[in-house]
């Protein structure tokens, strides 16, 4: 895979077709030793005081090459060159691409003589420029160019980078280099991308970039700006998302909107910790009474206290537990004790809704809101495909419980990932086993997944103190971090890691381990973080990742990640890792980004 200057493209890249270019080059193991510069800005191009040329490839033993790439219709008619994008928007080129790219050429060639002189070994690099059209099949026959100096779409369907291998050939040859020429060599290679665009000892800390990806994530899309608007205009919504989506986003802005307008509103989830979140939600005054939100079975057992039922409650919970307590006990008393209270609430909204679509709860639910599930006001935010991982019912049984229990109500499908970045969010789908990725994956490039292996407890606990204090000393904060596993604390590898290190690692929620002199850095399950998120997730225990059941955990854990993720995995599935990374080289992959 080709070393990237930078290594992601600049929000200002509005060219779909050099954004593709970039993925491709950036990925293709058959350029692994090639150093390409996206974007190089020239001091001068051709007669104009300045320019740029969208790539140049630094190959060993290969060359420079400038590549000017065209992206949607090209049209030429009496020498003047057009582009027409998607829209139908068509533009004139001032000169054509193959002209650009020369210029582009010539203006390094002369750059390189005017630093090192006439006779440096640099000036003697073969230089050789092509144009790209990704999006259309292109045959010309003309004087101007050679015919493998044009790459196409059928090229890049093929392989891009050996198509770029057939240019560097084709031009050495007609350069008069010998075949078994090494020039440039490595070292050359490194001079050259030092000299075009230098490296700098000034390191911008991962505390910077991750702040900067979190200021960009932190915003509602276009498209959650529609599903408020199909909310706002139905009186009964479905939203399906795969995870990163903005569901639980748009759930609690749902329902701020709603109590402002005066409606009471209920607002569930199925998660402890993200039922803790809610809660908070519904204290503030400007609630005015009108909220109630928080896990589901917590915000049924108040009301089942304040009635006459609450006794009998009380009395089952000390000799029932697990699935009769909750899908039994609570579902039965609860209906009893919403009829006998006769509270009602105008707007339902549900988070985790693939968690909670069970017969026994929605009845609860058709009794606690007003006209019932089939005539009363609720939006429904759901995952039925991958975050069901508690194991309840399956998707279509899902959608068949809401059918009868519902009737019409409206659907839509939230697809773009608003919370991870771009590496993050693609590296998750390939783990957990997509053959093509979930949701659109965004525009911000963010931090690289960091990977490290491990080969026993003992390597894994170290690995975890030296991850953690880096980061403490990168600027990030504890509070910002939080580390994941399939294990509770006390279950785990890292149980009595406190006495080992000079930060305390805890259970979230356990206050009595908080100090305001030892940092202290939130620990807890998978399970148990599902439908929240962090800035920084370390997950921990990754010691299987072909099963599905692995997959969908390991799904719901890296997603939880907005701006930096960090996994450490057994070094026995090292081999399952590189394969599925190396699925992003696949054209069905390649194509839906």
């Amino acid at each position: 895979m080709a070393r990237m200057i930078p290594t992601y493209f600049d929000e200002v890249t509005t060219s779909k077709a050099e954004k593709r270019v970039f993925q491709i080059l950036k990925n293709d193991p058959s350029t692994a030793d090639w150093i390409v510069l996206h974007s190089l800005c020239l001091a001068k191009r051709g007669r104009k005081p300045y320019g740029e040329i969208d790539f140049v490839l630094l190959v060993p033993a290969g060359g420079v090459f400038c590549l000017e790439v065209k992206g949607g219709g090209v049209r030429c008619h009496e020498g003047i060159w057009t582009t027409t994008n998607a829209a139908g928007v068509t533009r004139t080129l001032k000169r054509s691409p193959f002209v650009q790219a020369r210029e582009g050429m010539f203006e390094i060639m002369t750059s390189v003589k005017r630093k090192f002189g006439e006779k440096h070994p640099l000036t003697k690099i073969p230089f050789g420029y092509a144009a790209i059209f990704p999006d259309v099949i292109l045959r010309l026959e003309m004087q101007e160019v050679e015919p493998w100096e044009i790459i196409d779409q059928d090229d890049i369907r093929y392989s891009l980078s050996h198509a770029l291998i057939r240019v560097i050939h084709e031009q050495r040859r007609k350069l008069g280099m010998y075949p078994d020429s090494t020039e440039p060599t490595a070292a050359s290679i490194r001079e050259l991308q030092q000299f075009l665009r230098p490296d700098f000892e000034i390191v911008v800390s991962r505390y910077t970039e991750l702040q900067y990806s979190e200021e960009k994530l932190l915003r509602l899309t276009s498209e959650q700006f529609e599903k408020l608007d199909l909310a706002k205009d139905n009186e009964r919504c479905l939203f399906e998302g795969p995870a990163g989506t903005g569901k639980t986003v748009l759930a609690r802005e749902l329902a701020r909107r709603s109590f402002l307008a005066g409606s009471k509103t209920l607002l569930v989830c199925y998660n402890r910790l993200l039922g803790e979140c809610l809660e908070v939600d519904a204290q503030f005054p400007e609630t005015a009474g009108l909220l109630t939100a928080g896990r589901f079975f917590q915000c049924l057992r108040k009301v089942i206290i304040r009635s006459p039922h609450g006794p009998e409650l009380q009395d089952l919970e000390r000799t029932c537990e697990g699935d009769r307590l909750f899908g039994e006990v609570y579902p039965w008393i609860g209906k009893m004790a919403l009829t006998s209270l006769g509270e009602k609430v105008d707007v339902l909204i549900m988070d985790e809704a693939q968690d909670l679509i069970r017969v026994e709860i929605l009845d609860v639910l058709d009794i606690w809101l007003k006209d019932g599930l089939n005539r009363g006001r609720w939006v429904f935010f759901g995952d039925f495909e991958r975050q069901a991982i508690f194991g309840r019912v399956v998707p279509d049984e899902i959608r068949t419980l809401l059918d009868c229990a519902c009737g019409s109500y409206v659907k839509g499908r939230l697809r773009l990932n608003c919370r991870n970045t771009r590496n993050i969010a693609e590296e998750t789908a390939l783990l957990a086993g997509f053959q093509a990725p979930p949701y659109r994956i965004g525009e911000i490039e963010g931090l690289a997944v960091d990977y490290h292996y491990y080969r026993n407890e003992n390597e894994q606990r170290e690995l975890l103190v030296t991850v953690i204090r880096r980061l403490f000393e990168d600027g990030i904060k504890p509070h910002e971090i939080v580390v994941l596993s399939h294990h509770a604390l006390e279950n785990s590898v890292f149980r009595g890691l406190n006495s080992e290190t000079d930060f305390k690692l805890g259970e979230i929620g356990v206050s009595e381990l908080k100090s305001p002199r030892i940092p202290f850095v939130p620990f807890t399950t998978i399970h148990a973080f599902k439908g929240m998120e962090s800035s920084v997730v370390v997950i921990c225990d990754v010691n299987r990742i072909d099963y599905l059941e692995d997959q969908s955990l390991l799904y719901v854990g890296m997603s939880r990640a907005r701006s930096l993720l960090i996994v450490f995995l057994d070094e026995r599935v090292r081999g399952s890792v590189k394969a599925a990374i190396e699925r992003k080289l696949s054209e069905g992959w390649r194509t839906t980004l």
